[in-house]
């Protein structure tokens, strides 16, 4: 169990966030989804590579909403939200993300 000081750490409510990244995997440009704990300094969480943006995309749109929130314990929201219902909670956090233009 994570002490509860840990949670105000946290930027804000979301325990991680994500970006779409290119890089370089054994030389060869590809696209990739990097996962960053939401604290100071944005450490590297995960990785994950694809062959194009669009997979990137794909793949990001589906892992963005399950995000694991600090109010719910690190929990992810259930029911699951859809992307839309997360842009909106996104706006009215006021939060942003650059990958979904908010």
């Amino acid at each position: 169990m994570i002490p509860e000081i840990f949670n105000l750490l946290f930027k804000d409510d979301r325990q991680f966030v994500m970006e779409i990244v290119p890089m370089t995997v054994n030389g060869l440009p590809k696209w990739g989804v990097v996962t960053r704990r939401n604290v100071p300094h944005y450490p590297i969480v995960r990785s994950d590579h694809f062959e194009t943006r669009s997979d990137a995309e794909n793949f990001y749109k589906l892992l963005v909403v399950e995000t694991p929130l600090v109010s719910l314990k690190g929990k992810s929201p259930e029911p699951k939200k859809t992307l839309e219902e997360y842009k909106t909670w996104l706006i009215e956090k006021g939060l942003k993300d650059r990958d979904l233009k908010i």
